[in-house]
């Protein structure tokens, strides 16, 4: 019975990313924040003569670079990202060690300064600096954005060297113009509303530091953002000893490990087990690192 719970925790999560009725349609390219719409907290601004705000955003800069690797810094200019900041309150990067709160501290105030350097964001009112080469990409349905990092070839060329894609919630598929350049996407994130009144915000973000995939975007004609919507479970269970140890794993087609939250939570699958007759005999939680 053990092997069917994966059924049911896979169903759950599909059903909250990809269910055509809990979406509330198409909203602006520029995603205004609504209802439900994660807010950015206050910045804690430029350092202003302020050794101890100078400090911690100095030690948050550090730290971040252990997390350089796999992940951009969030922008203000995407409203989803805040929900990755507070994520970032329990995130791995981090041992559990004693200086780990004020490292979570500096990298939350690091990750909220306007002063921090960012990719170039391109949305969809991106306009292109005089001389810079672009062209055009095409992304899904589904709403989200991506992480770009540009080959050494490319930003020698004059591509820049990291790019935020964003193209907002539902809507159709449409074509963007972007930088031209070959680029590996590092990260990509799934958008979707949920609840009556879209008042909840889900969340599928997808990491792979060798490359999700790879892009080729030039003035030949649109490449394609390629993704599939659809979350894949992968189910295991090991017995040692007497003791059964069972994990589960969300991966998207290309097999990337996939992270789920709903308003800036990381969701927890969970197991029940289950005996001849389905009585219960024992329940817990997967961690997600």
């Amino acid at each position: 019975m053990i092997r069917g719970i994966a059924i049911g925790i896979l169903a759950a999560l599909v059903a909250a990313l990809s269910a055509p009725g809990c979406g509330r349609g198409p909203e602006s390219q520029k995603s205004p924040q609504g209802a439900g719409a994660p807010v950015a907290a206050e910045s804690p601004g430029k350092p202003g003569g302020d050794p101890e705000k100078a400090a911690l955003l100095a030690e948050g800069k550090e730290a971040y670079k252990s997390c350089g690797a796999c992940h951009c810094e969030t922008d203000p200019g995407i409203p989803w990202d805040e929900d990755w900041v507070v994520m970032n309150e329990k995130t791995t990067c981090i041992e559990a060690g004693a200086p780990a709160p004020r490292l979570r501290q500096a990298i939350i105030a690091y990750l909220r300064d306007p002063g921090t350097y960012r990719p170039l964001l391109v949305d969809a009112g991106f306009k292109p600096a005089a001389g810079m080469k672009t062209g055009k990409i095409s992304v899904p349905a589904i709403g989200g954005s991506a992480y770009l990092k540009a080959s050494r070839e490319s930003v020698k060329a004059g591509t820049p060297p990291m790019v935020r894609l964003y193209w907002g919630l539902e809507g159709p598929e449409r074509d963007m113009v972007t930088p031209a350049g070959e680029y590996t996407v590092i990260n990509y994130w799934l958008y979707k509303r949920g609840g009556k009144n879209g008042e909840e915000r889900w969340s599928a973000s997808v990491t792979n530091v060798d490359g999700c995939q790879d892009l080729v975007i030039s003035g030949d004609g649109a490449c394609r953002f390629e993704t599939d919507p659809v979350v894949r479970g992968s189910f295991d269970v090991q017995r040692k000893e007497g003791a059964v140890g069972i994990s589960f794993a969300l991966y998207d087609v290309g097999g990337n490990r996939i992270t789920i939250s709903r308003n800036g939570k990381v969701v927890h699958p969970g197991f029940v087990v289950l005996d001849r007759e389905k009585g219960e005999i024992g329940k817990g939680g997967f961690g997600v690192s």
